[in-house]
């Protein structure tokens, strides 16, 4: 038989080594075969960037291990009559990555290896930035279906432990300031034990960065939230208590209005007056003493100095005092070592580290990433998600959360004319 070897990957010289017929797997095609790579190299990414716990011994090398298998799918692709890494709009966006990414190890821990690590990280962009557009709603797909099947087996083994049941675990650390049970498909920190019921936040560091994986998400599925992968995804988001992970979803409804060009008053006003009802009911539910207003209506009043909310807590109030100081100073420009970062997050650890020459660079390439996008209400709608979560965050190269960025920006035009059909 003749083969197409621009088509597929010719397996039959291992067929001799099968006692039983082999015949369905000699022959493989090349395109799906880069495609399946492309999404293991992306999702390996994806998750070791956010520090789930399967990947703490990846913690500092999954860039390179990511490109390995990302170099096997663009040889692979490479073969093909028709290669799926062919988009020619990725130089600029490629060139504005590699400044903020060398700057920023130029400007924080300047080593040889951070230098090295850069390469591959840029790699892995330019991976992004190459695969052609027809894949980017399949691999949003893919990536809700992976973390769907996630806590399919996390949520119910946390019941589980709820429920009394003596399911095996061991303690783990991380950073030096995370300490965990690891109960192996789900972490409860060490923090919380005796509270009645600790927050759902699976294999990752903290419910926020849960919340807010799964918020991000969900915002690449316009239109598509009754699927059952991602009303699996709004169930875990909802027992994760996470008051940012609730806002950001605020405003990913609101912006997929939005996008859609539906009218938002009438929405809005109905949100408002739910949002009173269920803040009403967490008063009045046991008193008040109930898991919704202990964890998200009581962080939602002033503080007692009255300058600020109660959940507004990304910084201690140490860094707090060294952030006024530092943005009085000249440091403020390329920014100024991080000499405890433990317990703090957000906006002001990023500019206190990388400055305003750092913040400007990244939302540059943000911008130059993002622009040519379908659809130029999404281009607006993704900065502006983007900014509200790097003002909770401050972690604009974590893959966790500019994967679904870059998806969400090129994906409603085609997504909404899909739902319109």
């Amino acid at each position: 038989m003749l083969i197409d070897r621009f088509r597929y990957i010719d397996l039959s010289v291992f067929r001799k080594y099968f006692k039983y017929d082999i015949s369905a797997l000699y022959l493989i095609k090349k395109e799906r075969a880069a495609y399946m790579l492309f999404y293991l190299g992306m999702i390996f990414s994806y998750f070791a960037s956010m520090c789930v716990w399967f990947f703490w011994p990846f913690q500092n090398t999954f860039p390179i291990l990511a490109t390995a298998i990302l170099v096997v799918s663009m040889l692979i692709s490479n073969s093909m009559e028709t290669p799926i890494y062919n988009r020619r709009d990725f130089m600029i966006p490629l060139v504005f990555c590699a400044v903020i990414l060398f700057y920023m190890v130029l400007v924080n821990t300047p080593t040889v290896i951070g230098f090295i690590l850069v390469f591959f990280k840029l790699f892995i962009f330019f991976a992004l930035f190459r695969i052609t557009p027809e894949c980017f709603g399949r691999f949003a797909t893919v990536l809700c279906k992976t973390m769907a099947c996630l806590m399919c087996v996390s949520l119910p083994m946390f019941v589980l432990y709820l429920l009394g049941f003596n399911l095996p675990s061991r303690n783990a650390e991380f950073a030096d300031w995370y300490y965990y049970s690891n109960y192996y498909f789900f972490l409860v920190s060490d923090g919380v034990l005796n509270e009645i019921i600790p927050r759902f936040h699976s294999v990752f560091l903290e419910p926020g960065h849960m919340g807010t994986a799964i918020v991000l998400l969900l915002a690449t599925q316009l239109g598509k939230w009754r699927k059952w992968y991602n009303v699996i995804l709004i169930v875990s988001l909802l027992v994760s208590f996470s008051l940012a992970a609730y806002c950001l979803l605020t405003i990913v409804i609101f912006l997929h209005m939005w996008i859609q060009r539906k009218k938002i008053l009438l929405k809005i006003v109905a949100m408002i007056l739910f949002i009173a009802a269920v803040i009403g009911g967490s008063f009045i539910y046991r008193g008040g003493d109930n898991m919704l207003n202990q964890l998200i209506v009581m962080r939602l009043q002033m503080n007692e100095t009255g300058d600020d909310i109660e959940g507004n807590n990304r910084v201690s109030s140490n860094f707090d005092a060294e952030f006024n100081s530092y943005m009085q100073s000249s440091d403020i420009f390329f920014g100024r070592k991080m000499e405890n970062g433990g317990g703090n997050a957000g906006y002001k650890v990023f500019i206190y580290q990388n400055g305003l020459v750092g913040f400007f660079l990244c939302y540059l390439f943000y911008f130059v990433a993002m622009y040519k996008g379908p659809d130029k209400r999404a281009f607006i709608a993704m900065m502006v998600l983007s900014l509200a979560n790097f003002w909770i965050r401050a972690y604009p190269f974590w893959f966790g959360f500019f994967i679904p960025y870059y998806l969400f920006a090129h994906l409603p035009r085609q997504t909404a004319q899909m739902v319109s059909k």
